[in-house]
């Protein structure tokens, strides 16, 4: 089956198109989704690649491509932290912001085609076992993802050999015994509340759970139950499971690279970008609302001239962690780039908290820091700003790199509030 790629975008889909052509593959690619759905109801193609532009309509090409379990991935340049969550929530396989290089996108097609040859062989074993008995046992048998039959108390009445494949448990062994067994504590509820759903007729229950490797090793799979007790050959509820694992930690590494800092593990600008503004939105009347510490460490080209940019990267990691430790929980500790940290405050108990998180982030920054063999001394500026009502996120910002730099000018290793007659003393950039 082929390929589809859609965008208005020639030049991102002619280098799509490149490189799936250089994977043997020979793509249908066009810049209208009707016409991508109209392939994928025909049964033309089985992976869809799309870059999500303003105006583009694809909610059909979503759901047809979820119904048929086919492989579905999205590049969405301008899409923030809500829309690439959303995006995965709504099927797709994957999804990225920013441009990829050709070796990136190698590695994410690969991945995509393995689980859409795994969806498929599921796809076709189940509607097999759906319509006819006598190829149920030898497709089951063979199948790569676990397939069981329970009753509806949850107890195993039969399950393929692919639970040896996956989990490391003889699939004899276990049938008999109830599937919870396998189940992580904390799990257990969500899959009695599957069992109890797969029992209703003309109800698929889908749920994700942590299992036991047999090797003690917790491992996550994506599970669904249908309910098949009336079908003679079955009299049962199946469940279908795969291992999940490895794509969770895709998805989780994907996520740390789009929204932290690579060195210091810190919230990137992206991250603090949407925080802030979801802060200022929320925002609350009173002493309670968020205030924003913008901090530049002193003297830090020093550090870098002198030892090099290794020791000053292992500088700024424990800066990071000196900070991180020195805030309050909830706060959201950020590095902008180079020097350059922020501190988001989400909840004040009084107006004047700031000041008190600034003073500990003085203190810890006092101590030095130790990078190898050398002991390095840094101190930091902070400005200070407090939010008010209708206040835009950019201004906030401004408002504390502001008092930052007049703290800077005042002696540094100190912090300042801003006020609005700070805007006279440094003309705005």
């Amino acid at each position: 089956m082929r390929r589809v790629v859609l965008s208005s975008d020639r030049d991102w889909r002619d280098r799509v198109v490149r490189i799936l052509r250089g994977r043997g593959r020979e793509p249908l690619f066009t810049a209208d989704a009707h016409e991508a759905v109209r392939w994928l109801a025909q049964g033309e193609a089985a992976l869809v690649m799309v870059r999500l532009e303003p105006g583009l309509d694809f909610g059909d090409l979503v759901t047809r491509a979820r119904r048929d379990d086919l492989s579905f991935l999205v590049c969405a340049p301008e899409a923030d932290a809500r829309q690439l969550t959303s995006l995965l929530s709504l099927g797709a396989t994957d999804v990225w912001s920013g441009e990829l290089s050709d070796a990136d996108m190698e590695l994410r097609l690969t991945v995509a085609e393995r689980w859409l040859a795994r969806n498929l062989r599921t796809a076709a074993a189940m509607r097999s076992l759906r319509h006819s008995r006598s190829r149920y046992r030898a497709l089951v048998q063979g199948a790569m993802d676990i397939i069981a039959v329970l009753d509806d108390e949850g107890r195993i009445r039969y399950v393929n050999p692919a639970l040896k494949k996956l989990l490391g448990y003889d699939s004899h062994a276990y049938v008999g015994r109830e599937i919870y067994e396998l189940v992580h504590p904390d799990d257990i509820a969500l899959a009695r509340e599957a069992v109890a759903e797969g029992s209703t007729p003309s109800v698929t229950s889908r749920v994700e759970l942590r299992v036991r490797h047999e090797s003690g090793e917790w491992r996550t799979i994506e599970a669904v139950a249908d309910n098949l007790i009336g079908y003679p050959s079955v009299r049962g509820i199946v469940v279908t499971a795969r291992d999940v694992t490895e794509r969770r930690e895709l998805e989780e590494m994907l996520a740390r690279q789009a929204f932290f800092d690579p060195l210091t593990g810190l919230a990137n600008r992206v991250l603090f970008t949407d925080r802030l503004e979801h802060a200022l939105a929320q925002r609350p009347r009173g002493s309670g609302a968020p205030a924003l510490l913008f901090v530049d460490l002193d003297g830090f080209k020093d550090i870098n001239d002198s030892y090099g940019h290794d020791v000053g990267d292992a500088a700024l990691v424990v800066v990071g962690e000196r900070m991180d430790a020195a805030s309050r929980e909830g706060d959201t500790v950020a590095r902008l780039g180079g020097d350059e940290f922020t501190v988001l405050l989400e909840v004040l108990e009084t107006r004047g908290a700031a000041e008190g998180v600034a003073q500990r982030l003085l203190t810890a920054l006092a101590e030095p820091l130790p990078v190898g063999d050398l002991e390095l001394h840094v101190t930091v500026s902070i400005g200070i700003a407090y939010s008010e009502e209708g206040i835009v996120p950019k201004e906030l910002v401004r408002r504390a790199d502001t008092a930052m730099y007049l703290a800077k000018e005042a002696g540094k290793n100190r912090y300042l509030v801003w006020k609005p007659r700070h805007d006279t003393e440094r003309p705005r950039a």
